[in-house]
């Protein structure tokens, strides 16, 4: 099973797809702003741990961070992937990073695609009407390792 992240230190988006490509599930874990980081990061790692704990989980795909104008910003993202990373070795699975422009590339078919036009492309692959774009994404980065 592929596990899909695209994660925001806001609200990280998450989906399970299985090995035809179906989805199996999805969902965000959110944060508040009052949260610490070291708050963010544990509920972070629980809500992780839990996907592998309850899923045959064998490959993990993390949409890479790019360029941000704020370097905070891309510090936090950076450390929340590597959380991602080390719960995803101690399963024994494997993580790969895929750019924002390949995953809206292969799945939307536009490496320029908007935040609507992917959340579009899953309501026309699957049928979902998911309105929060870090979900939508992380179904796009599933799909993309799917297909890779």
């Amino acid at each position: 099973m592929i596990l899909g992240l695209d994660i925001s230190t806001k609200c990280t988006g998450w989906c399970l797809m299985g090995d035809e490509g179906d989805i199996v599930s999805c969902g965000a874990i959110s944060f508040t702003a009052k949260e610490t980081f070291q708050e963010k990061t544990r509920i972070f790692y629980n809500a992780i741990s839990s996907l592998f704990e309850e899923n045959d989980i064998n490959i993990v795909g993390i949409e890479d961070q790019f360029f941000n104008r704020n370097a905070n910003t891309l510090k936090i993202l950076a450390r929340f992937s590597g959380v991602a990373c080390l719960i995803t070795d101690l399963n024994n699975a494997r993580f790969v990073f895929k750019t924002p422009k390949n995953v809206k590339k292969v799945f939307a078919d536009n490496g320029s695609a908007s935040k609507k036009d992917i959340i579009d492309t899953v309501k026309n692959k699957y049928g979902l009407e998911i309105e929060n774009d870090n979900i939508s994404d992380a179904i796009a980065v599933a799909y993309t390792i799917f297909l890779s």
